[in-house]
Order: structure tokens, then sequence, then C-alpha cells
């Protein structure tokens, strides 16, 4: 039973004021892979900070350009009050935290791409910032409580459901906002603490997901946010910093060692994190740029020329789709959707800007659907 209390009523209200100012719920840049079925479409699916909406835009799959799908977008009133992150599980399930009441809603999509809600699922902690998909395992980060929920995924339902535990404690770090995983080293995951400044590595049990910690901490920037990684190397970013930082990943423990140099100069209040190939790009929500780099054979950095582009106003998620070799940018304070085509090189060139239908775009998601 949830209970609205004064408590929980200000908790919204800080909440609410920390996405308005900046402070944006997590979510994660992921790339499209590759239907099983000959031919295909996809779906953009954006949720938007304050109309508890999403909406949902066809993508063009010779020009990577967007159509609203006018009949397939979603209210979200009465199910979710502030989103927080959003992911897909096998293009047939979408998942949608709520970071104020701390529920998860799970949505069916359907072969037509339009969703319709299934459950809720109460998370164990307070302020879930971010869902982490491993298999037929989900992982939330809970800022306020510090803890991490542990769920198992239903293949054929898409229910959630707590694994025992039903979660663990971050110990000695705190302010949990995100869970990535290493793919060249699955068995380690990686918890970036906002308000601690340090990474800590878990390991999951490979048969009952369970995660334990391994007591490892790095040190890290001012608030590490966002971890993403391109073979035995780790990159983070953290959004009161003006640096990514860069880190060899040790196979036998999931230490991050940081290499030489170990970070790279980018504008301060960098977000997120996509790789695509070995090209490597930083949305900067502080400075409306996207930072590109290529990652060398050694794992460093490498500025591109030229290092930047622009996009609209306060960027706060991306995604690359590997379909069409596009990137789009939800840049929450202009309300758009920046479209870019990404070229052989690694730059990002221009392609145009979408005017989304709803305000404040700032989960961004893809689905690939078969037609029938």
């Amino acid at each position: 039973m949830k209970c609205f209390s004064a408590v929980r009523l200000l908790l919204y209200s800080i909440l609410l004021m920390m996405m308005l100012t900046g402070k944006c719920f997590a979510h994660t840049i992921m790339s499209l892979e590759d239907g099983d079925c000959a031919h295909s479409f996809q779906i953009l699916y954006v949720a938007s900070g304050s109309m508890q909406k999403i909406a949902c835009y066809l993508i063009d799959q010779a020009s990577g350009g967007l159509t609203h799908y006018s009949s397939c977008d979603t209210s979200t009133a009465g199910v979710i009050q502030s989103a927080g992150d959003m992911e897909i599980f096998d293009n047939r399930y979408l998942y949608l935290i709520d970071g104020a009441s701390s529920d998860i809603a799970t949505y069916a999509i359907d072969s037509s791409g339009k969703l319709s809600l299934i459950s809720k699922h109460i998370s164990t902690g307070y302020n879930p910032w971010a869902l982490y998909i491993n298999g037929d395992a989900a992982y939330v980060p809970n800022e306020l409580s510090n803890t991490i929920s542990m769920f198992s995924i239903n293949n054929g339902t898409g229910i959630l459901a707590p694994l025992t535990p039903p979660s663990v404690n971050t110990n000695s770090l705190t302010g949990p906002v995100t869970v990535s995983q290493s793919p060249m080293y699955p068995q380690y995951m990686y918890v970036a603490g906002y308000l601690t400044n340090q990474i800590a590595v878990y390991k999951e049990n490979p048969e009952t997901k369970v995660l334990s910690d391994t007591g490892i901490r790095v040190n890290t920037p001012t608030s590490p946010r966002f971890i993403s990684f391109y073979q035995n190397y780790a990159y983070l970013v953290s959004e009161n910093s003006d640096q990514i930082s860069q880190y060899v990943i040790d196979a036998k423990t999931g230490n991050l060692i940081p290499m030489v140099p170990s970070s790279v100069n980018v504008g301060i209040g960098c977000v997120m994190v996509a790789i695509y190939n070995n090209n490597l790009y930083a949305v900067g929500k502080s400075t409306n740029k996207i930072y590109m780099f290529t990652i060398s054979n050694s794992g460093g950095l490498i500025a591109k020329n030229p290092s930047s582009v622009n996009t609209q106003q306060a960027p706060n998620s991306a995604i690359t789709d590997s379909e069409n070799g596009m990137f789009y940018v939800g840049n929450t304070l202009s309300n758009t959707i920046s479209e870019f085509k990404i070229n052989e090189s690694g730059l990002l060139e221009f392609s145009s800007v979408f005017q989304a239908n709803i305000m404040t775009p700032l989960l961004l998601t893809i689905v690939n659907k078969c037609k029938e």
C-alpha cells in the first residue's frame, strides 16, 4: 500500500526541483541490436520529464529522420509521477522508473510498437535513478536509501520479481545513481556513488544474480555519473567535473586502474557517455555540446577534429542507432531532438532538429519491431 505522507510529498517536491534545476535523473545510452527479421521498423520512445507522457517517433530507415507516431503516444498519468529511467527488454517490454514514488512500471510493446501497462512494482529504496538490465535480471540503484534493488525478469510476461535478498546495501558508498557492466568481464558490476565520489565494484552471482560487494572503491572526480566500456577499458563522466576519467579493467579483481594520463578534458556538466565502434561521445548538458573522441588501440581517448558539435539547450539524453548510423539527442530546455549522422571517421554531422511534441524530452530508447 502506498501512503503519500507529508515526508513523501516533501521528497517528491525536492526531486521535481532537482530535475528542473539540472540534477536530472540518470538514464542509459544504448545501441540498437540487429533484428531477427528481414523487414523491420524502428520506434524512438521519448519520456517527458514534466508531462507524464511517452511520445513515439518512427525512424526512417533510409535517412534516420523522425516522424511523430501519434497513435502510439502513451499517457503515464496515474502511473508515473516523475520519469527517472526507461529501458527496453527483448524488444517486447518497456520499463519506466518513477523517481518520486519509487515505482517501476512495466509496459508490453505490441507488434505495432504501442504500449500497454502490465503492472507496477515497488522499488525497495528511495529515489531510484536508473535501471540496468543484464540478461534476465534487473538492478536499480536507490540514491537516498543507499541500496541496489535486484529483480528477476520473467521472459514470458516481462514481470519483475524481487530476488532473495531483494536488495543489497552500498555500505560506505553513498548516493548510488548508476549500475553498469563490462561486456568483457560481465561478472563485475560498477556502481557510481554520486555523493561520495567513488565507484564501487560488485560481483554478480551467475546463478542467483545477487550482487556482492568486493570492497573495492575507486576514487573519482566530483559527482560520478555514468560509466561506459570498450573492450577492457572503462570511461567515466562526473557531472560536476570537466574531465572524462579513463581506466584499464583488472581482469582478476574488476578494479579500475587509471590510465596515463588518467583523464581528458571536456566542458563541465557532462552527464553521459555513448560508445559507437571505437568512437566515444560525451553529452555536455551545461555547455550544450557533444564532445567527440577516438578510442586509441591502447584505450586512451584522442579528441577528434573538430572536438565537439553543438546541440540545443540542456541535452540530457542521447542514443546511438547502429541500424542507420544515427545519433539522437534529447534537449530538455528547448523541447527538441537533435539528429546527427555518424560519418565514416566517427564525426557527428548535423542532420536536423526535430521539434518534439512533448515538454522536457528527458529519456530516449529505441525498439526494433518486425513488420507483419
